[in-house]
């Protein structure tokens, strides 16, 4: 959908409906590579800062995150 080329001024509810899918598709892309480059920037940090945590069964990037800030923030 978001190679489609839509009207820019839409008229009828179908030429609506596309354009709004268009503008919805390309809106997922970006937030899509957003959160490859941050995933890609935890697993850095954490590779860095804890390593062996990757190596735990089922803890991602986003279970080893969050243990981690759950452990530093127990003082």
């Amino acid at each position: 959908m978001a190679a489609t080329r839509p009207q820019r001024q839409p008229v009828t509810s179908e030429e609506c409906t596309r354009y709004a899918l268009r503008l919805l598709a390309k809106r997922y892309q970006e937030l899509d590579k957003q959160v490859r480059d941050l995933t890609a920037q935890i697993n850095r940090r954490l590779k860095t800062h804890a390593p062996g945590l990757m190596n735990v069964f089922s803890s991602g990037p986003d279970t080893g995150s969050q243990l981690l800030i759950t452990a530093g923030d127990n003082t």
